[in-house]
């Protein structure tokens, strides 16, 4: 049974699921845990992307900056909702924030790492990091936001679930359009690493759901499993950048740099 608190739920914040609701939430995690872990086990090679012409790849930006808008509209929209119906009140700081940030920019360094010792241009290379960096928290937030936008708290009148729509909507068209950013990396491949780093997110996503309820990380059970799962989605986009038996090597890493830049055949936006 998943611990629960009788106190008044914090502005900002969402309910517990409790009882059958947590474990019906805990198994359909699991569901797709499993089916991950065994998509890894069939994946006998990397997956690589079909690489998209200039049409494509402008349409694909062009889609993520229209996410960008909605979001600006949508979250204008229910900011005003928010401080009409609790004047003076504001959602408390995020306590992962820091890991997320923190995490971006080891993603971030971590790719340029794998595409200097590839030898990719920077053209090829920078945006590629900026990409998955941009990317990795939405591999966390698009099924996290799926698990909690039905229990926010408090209702926001006059329809709370209008409200959640106009939040969450165009957060999580944001999270998709923006993973899709990851299609136009030549870098970019899907690998059993990726598959089973995505599982193991899913497994603490469970756990998570059975023990806590996927209650609010205000306490040290639920943040310990959020920071893990986190760090997880964050492991998962930088597998997508690793290269079939790729090891580091400084002395590699080191030439790299000084070399001139050189084209790998097929790696360019």
């Amino acid at each position: 049974m998943p611990a629960t608190s009788t106190a008044a739920p914090q502005w900002g914040t969402w309910a517990p699921y409790s009882g059958t609701a947590a474990a019906a939430v805990a198994a359909v995690l699991l569901v797709v845990a499993a089916i991950l872990a065994y998509a890894a086990t069939r994946l006998w090679g990397p997956l690589e992307p079909r690489r998209r012409g200039r049409g494509a790849k402008a349409f694909i930006i062009a889609v993520w900056l229209l996410a960008l808008c909605t979001v600006a509209i949508g979250w204008g929209i229910a900011g005003r909702l928010a401080m009409d119906a609790f004047p003076g009140q504001a959602a408390p700081p995020s306590p992962t924030w820091p890991l997320t940030a923190t995490s971006m920019i080891v993603t971030f360094v971590l790719i340029l790492v794998i595409g200097t010792q590839q030898g990719l241009r920077a053209r090829v290379n920078f945006p590629s990091a900026l990409v998955g960096a941009l990317a990795a928290p939405f591999v966390f937030e698009f099924p996290f936001d799926l698990v909690i936008m039905t229990r926010t708290v408090p209702e926001i009148p006059p329809d709370p679930t209008l409200f959640r729509v106009v939040y969450f909507a165009p957060l999580l068209f944001v999270a998709v359009s923006t993973i899709a950013l990851l299609a136009l990396s030549p870098m970019v491949r899907v690998s059993r690493s990726t598959l089973g780093a995505l599982a193991a997110m899913f497994i603490v996503f469970a756990l998570w759901a059975a023990l806590f309820g996927f209650a609010y990380p205000g306490t040290a059970g639920p943040l310990a499993l959020n920071v893990v799962s986190k760090i997880l989605a964050f492991l998962a986009t930088v597998t997508l950048f690793v290269p079939t038996g790729w090891r580091f090597s400084w002395a590699s890493f080191v030439e790299r740099r000084r070399a001139p830049w050189v084209r790998p055949s097929g790696s360019d936006w």
